[in-house]
C-alpha cells in the first residue's frame, strides 16, 4: 500500500530474498530543507542491514539526479 500527500510518503519495500515487507516513509521538511527518512522492518529484530542499504541507495539516486545536494559537514 502507498500513501502520501504534499509533504509525506508512504511506501512498502519487499526484500530481494526473503520477500519480508518493509515499511518506507518520506517526509518534506521544507522550512529545514531537508527530507526526513526512515525505513524499517515489520518482522525480526536483524534485518541484515538492508533498510540501511535501501535508504542510501535512494540518497545516491538523488544525488545523482540533482534533486538533493550531498550533505556538508
Amino acid at each position: 500500500m502507498i500513501s502520501y500527500d504534499d509533504a509525506y510518503l508512504n511506501a512498502e519495500a519487499t526484500t530481494l530474498i526473503w520477500r519480508f515487507v518493509d515499511d518506507v516513509e518520506f517526509q518534506l521538511r521544507p522550512i529545514e530543507k531537508a527530507i526526513a527518512v526512515r525505513s524499517a522492518s515489520r518482522v525480526g529484530y536483524w534485518d541484515q542491514c538492508a533498510n540501511r542499504l535501501r535508504i542510501e541507495s535512494i540518497r545516491r539516486a538523488l544525488i545523482a539526479q540533482g534533486v538533493i545536494t550531498p550533505k556538508q559537514s
